[in-house]
């Protein structure tokens, strides 16, 4: 007896540093692609080659061929079933979801555009104001009220845009517009994916599918919007000069690393919660800064360090607010709980169980789970953007993510990613 409980002792230790481990890495996965890509989009935007829109075109065109060929692969390794979806495509159900890859293709073409004509030091400033957006458009639409403390924090984040936007020297008037458009359509996403879900029985691995499938040919027209449709002719295809190898490359790896930062989202997400990924968010934030100065030699004017300092504070101070209101919420709905079971009658009979595994699928995640708040889901997709609508966002699949300031940093989150964040954080607040 004593003997099997040293055994199990010794096997929820392993477990418990294995989880140790898991968190680990995943937060380091996350931070170092998440860091990089935003360099390296910047880089590929004001040297290699200067198409915004086109390069998101591309990235998702990657985003697009890693899904159907890891769902060819599941179908010799069903293991990957976890990570890649079923590739079928269903043109009522894509007609019906169109409004969300739509505003989703606007907020990465307009955040890479915004990247394009800023510094990287102040790239956070130009696209502070998706906190304000969500605010707005929970209470115009969804009809949801934000507490007092978190509007003064939006506040702040408002006043350090506005200080941050006259010092024309960092942030340039083109820049600053589409930060903030962008903003916009990245706040109305998240009210969008929040409506398309239970379309798809609250499966957030089709609509990474349909949405990254759809970005494609909306990004087409908006490739002729922004002017950029030179950009297949501008494309270098002589493959014996090495400079071809070196502007494709860089698109390619670009791809990978916006697959990569979904990846570390999920993982993130799923060993942790949307509140420690908004945090090592912000975090990132700083350090992206600080990035764009030391590496990048950025000047930084008063007014442009009086914007980072309150976009920063204010968004910091925002997810502080949300995370002890969503304590309190979880406290109130234990004792409420608590007091119902104490009320209710023990039945004579056993009850079935259902789901007792874990599973009832994506719905029963649903019912278990809940929803998080538009505000709540915005709060954590400002803490990073990515270019791929892939697996963002409980079920989080082992190996699927999505990064929630767009185009790796440069764009905003996908729409899956926050799916499973929006599950995570419904499961914190219950």
């Amino acid at each position: 007896m004593v003997g099997g409980e040293t055994k199990s002792r010794d096997k929820e230790e392993i477990l418990d540093q294995q989880h140790v481990r898991n968190i680990k890495f995943a937060i380091v996965f996350y931070f170092s692609v998440s860091i990089g890509i935003v360099f390296f989009n910047y880089h590929i935007l004001t040297s290699t080659f200067k198409r915004p829109v086109f390069v998101s075109l591309f990235q998702q065109a990657v985003g697009v061929c890693i899904l159907c060929l890891g769902s060819q692969l599941a179908n010799r390794w069903p293991a990957l079933d976890r990570c890649f979806p079923p590739v079928s495509f269903d043109a009522a159900m894509a007609w019906r979801l169109l409004p969300v890859s739509a505003s989703f293709v606007a907020t990465i073409a307009l955040s890479n555009t915004c990247l394009k004509y800023v510094q990287v030091s102040t790239y956070q400033v130009a696209r502070s104001m998706t906190i304000f957006f969500n605010i707005t458009l929970s209470y115009l639409i969804l009809n949801q009220r934000t507490s007092h403390q978190c509007l003064a924090a939006c506040a702040v984040v408002v006043v350090g845009f506005l200080i941050g936007s006259l010092d024309t020297s960092t942030l340039t008037l083109t820049g600053i517009i589409a930060g903030f458009v962008s903003s916009f359509f990245q706040a109305s996403n998240n009210v969008l994916v929040k409506r398309a879900l239970p379309l798809l029985k609250h499966d957030e691995r089709q609509l990474l599918f349909y949405s990254t499938t759809l970005a494609v040919p909306l990004l087409l027209p908006a490739l002729l919007l922004a002017g950029e449709g030179d950009a297949f002719q501008l494309l270098p295809w002589d493959f014996r000069q090495s400079a071809t190898w070196y502007v494709w490359g860089s698109l390619i790896v670009s791809g990978l690393l916006a697959m990569a930062l979904n990846v570390s989202t999920y993982q993130v997400i799923k060993h942790t919660s949307p509140v420690t990924f908004n945090m090592v968010g912000k975090v990132k934030s700083c350090v992206q800064t600080v990035g764009g100065v030391v590496l990048l030699g950025e000047a930084l004017h008063l007014r442009s360090l009086i914007g980072i300092l309150l976009t920063f504070t204010g968004s910091w101070a925002y997810g502080a607010f949300k995370m002890q209101e969503a304590a309190a919420s979880s406290r109130e709905s234990g004792e409420s709980s608590s007091a119902h079971t104490a009320k209710t009658p023990i039945s004579p009979l056993p009850l079935p169980i259902v789901g007792s595994s874990g599973g009832g699928g994506p719905e029963a995640n649903r019912r278990r789970h809940g929803d998080a708040s538009v505000e709540e889901l915005g709060a954590l997709m400002d803490s990073q953007p990515s270019l791929l609508p892939v697996v963002q966002p409980v079920t989080v699949p082992d190996c699927a993510g999505g990064d929630i300031e767009a185009g790796g940093d440069s764009g905003a989150s996908s729409p899956s990613t926050a799916a499973s964040a929006s599950f995570r954080m419904g499961e914190k607040e219950k």
